[in-house]
């Protein structure tokens, strides 16, 4: 372990000089030949001033960017090959942070290791973060490998079986098909409003359109990809996801149709929220616009058109006005 001089660099000598760099050093702190001397001494390494030339040298032969400044008022080296800058390491931690599906012990687990991308200054710069984020972090500690049990079944184009579980008052889990699990064929992953979604068929139902569900991966146990390949009538759905998704996930539930809703410009914010900004508004006169997208009609859709207090009407077709009223109505019945 304290063998030094020739060409010979001993591996663990090499290791924790490049730790030390990663670790210890940045633009704006760097180190001197003789601190990195006495940190490798300090480690039990004992080591020359043309020993550690080497060592740096060799490092930098294997595509290990390092910056020296010999001059000036603050000389030193520094490493300069970080996967992450500064700023998308912020990203990545808010991220981490304001995911919902992610729990709070993993969210610890994977900010940790993130930090231990960047440098010691550069980590607690980043430990003082000033956002504060109003998130629900779900409970289900399995999320994770459920996620990578419908990635491999996508992939392999295979079958699915998981337990599928509601929250009752009492945050317990009430499973649903007396506690069975039940067989699926997937065919999209969807993460959207900070949850993960898996679409599929459901095996045991033979109407297609009664078999299609959207099952959220929080409220699974015991997801298992299985060896039994998916059937023609699913493997078909794999071109059609993406349109799936943007009609189902616009609002959820119901029959597809294809609604024109009128709104106020003040209105142009939330409708690029919910449909996305390459929507098409066409604008009309005393500053109005009308929109026609394809939703699934149902209490959710009426829901998020009556939040804005009338502002929003829905111009067409005559059927989704009139489902729309009944709606109301039912609403106003209560009170």
């Amino acid at each position: 372990m304290h063998t030094e001089e020739g060409n010979k660099i001993p591996s663990g000598r090499i290791l924790k000089l490049q730790q030390i760099l990663l670790r210890e050093t940045d633009e704006a702190h760097k180190i001197t030949g003789p601190v990195l001397r006495k940190r490798l001494q300090d480690a039990g390494y004992h080591i020359s001033d043309e020993t550690l030339r080497l060592d740096l040298k060799a490092l930098e032969q294997n595509d290990f960017t390092l910056v020296a400044s010999r001059g000036g008022k603050d000389p030193g080296y520094f490493a300069d090959c970080r996967l992450f800058t500064k700023p998308e390491m912020k990203l990545l931690l808010d991220t981490v942070q304001a995911s919902g599906f992610v729990t709070e012990a993993k969210t610890k687990d994977l900010m940790k290791k993130l930090l231990s991308l960047v440098s010691l200054n550069e980590e607690k710069d980043l430990k003082k973060s000033e956002i504060l984020f109003n998130t629900r972090k779900h409970s289900n500690k399995t999320i994770y490998y459920n996620i990578d049990a419908c990635e491999t079944a996508i992939r392999n184009r295979s079958q699915i079986s998981f337990q599928y579980y509601d929250l009752d008052f009492d945050r317990k889990r009430c499973y649903r098909y007396q506690s069975k699990a039940i067989t699926v064929e997937p065919f999209a992953l969807i993460c959207f409003e900070d949850n993960y979604y898996l679409h599929a068929l459901r095996t045991d139902i033979e109407n297609e359109k009664e078999a299609m569900r959207t099952y959220r991966l929080d409220r699974m146990t015991k997801a298992q990809a299985l060896p039994t390949p998916i059937t023609d009538r699913t493997a078909k759905h794999f071109g059609r996801a993406a349109e799936y998704t943007r009609s189902a996930f616009k609002m959820y539930g119901g029959e597809d149709a294809a609604v024109t809703l009128r709104f106020p410009k003040e209105l142009c914010g939330p409708v690029y929220d919910k449909f996305g900004e390459k929507c098409r508004i066409t604008a009309l006169e005393n500053g109005l616009g009308e929109l026609t997208e394809t939703v699934q009609i149902s209490g959710t859709f009426f829901s998020w058109v009556d939040q804005f207090e009338g502002k929003m009407e829905i111009m067409a077709p005559e059927t989704v006005r009139e489902m729309h009223k009944e709606h109301l109505q039912k609403l106003l019945s209560r009170y």
